[in-house]
């Protein structure tokens, strides 16, 4: 890996996180304990749309291909170029991109088509078996893609009681698709440690406006030490974000707008997950 110029020394009675970014720049490992980053090192050099992790895996979206990333070694898993990325609850990894969206299974990769009765619009985000989608969100049934709802979907969550992010707002799965916030959400993200079927616990949105958490039922507006736009939303030992412009932030005090911003050095930056608790 080459080092970015950023580094910092950890307590040495703190036990590390991983964090990972996907930019512009290219993919970023970082080193996080007690509210402070480490170390931050470039894993990858091509410009990566989306990154994924499960049980240590890290799994990236490039303009050229799908690639998982282990240390310093990177494993092309022959799909691309892909805009999205997950790992489902199967191990399995998911792609999005200019051909559509696919699975790997046993090492092949198998199309998932949207219903020919349905539209079809570029997949921006996936998570469990929900996609966002220029024309909404879709979900995955039976082997196929199957529209359920909303238009110009940003990203969505399956965590506790789904959740999509559009250009119109921020909408949670009901009796329908319900609207909860109004404004232009880029991002959503809930914990899966704090949340449990049909309840959402610990959970961010980003709109245009600013960070939203969902905190004793409701949406609450966060303060945040810069006016950057936040894209995506990660949960480790704390809280963390990241801004388009490449600023890690980690909370402190989120409720009282408390937070350590760490620049990275990385531009259009996309998206941000924690590898371990």
């Amino acid at each position: 890996m080459s080092s970015l110029d950023e580094k910092r020394i950890h307590d040495p009675d703190s036990e590390p996180e991983r964090a990972v970014v996907a930019s512009g720049t290219g993919v970023a490992f970082l080193s996080i304990a007690s509210g402070r980053v480490g170390s931050v090192s470039l894993a990858h050099r091509e410009p990566a749309a989306d990154v994924a992790t499960s049980n240590g895996r890290v799994v990236v979206a490039s303009e050229k291909e799908v690639l998982e990333l282990n240390g310093g070694e990177a494993e092309t898993l022959g799909y691309g170029p892909a805009s999205a990325v997950s790992i489902d609850d199967r191990g399995r990894v998911l792609a999005a991109g200019r051909r559509g969206l696919a699975r790997r299974e046993n090492g092949e990769w198998r199309s998932l088509e949207v219903r020919s009765d349905e539209p079809a619009g570029e997949s921006r985000a996936i998570e469990g078996d929900l996609i966002a989608s220029a024309a909404g969100v879709y979900r995955i049934a039976s082997g196929e893609l199957r529209y359920s709802g909303l238009e110009a979907a940003r990203d969505v969550t399956s965590v506790g009681t789904p959740r999509a992010a559009t250009d119109a707002g921020l909408y949670a799965l009901g009796n329908g698709w319900l609207k909860e916030l109004d404004g232009e959400f880029a991002t959503v993200s809930a914990d899966p440690g704090t949340s449990s079927p049909g309840a959402l616990g610990r959970a961010h949105a980003a709109s245009t406006e600013g960070l939203y958490a969902h905190a004793e039922g409701d949406w609450q507006r966060r303060a945040l030490p810069t006016e950057e736009p936040v894209v995506d939303v990660a949960y480790g030992e704390t809280v963390s974000a990241v801004t388009e412009r490449g600023t890690l932030l980690i909370a402190d005090n989120e409720a009282e707008g408390v937070w350590r911003t760490h620049p990275l050095g990385l531009r259009e930056v996309h998206a941000l997950a924690i590898t371990s608790r």
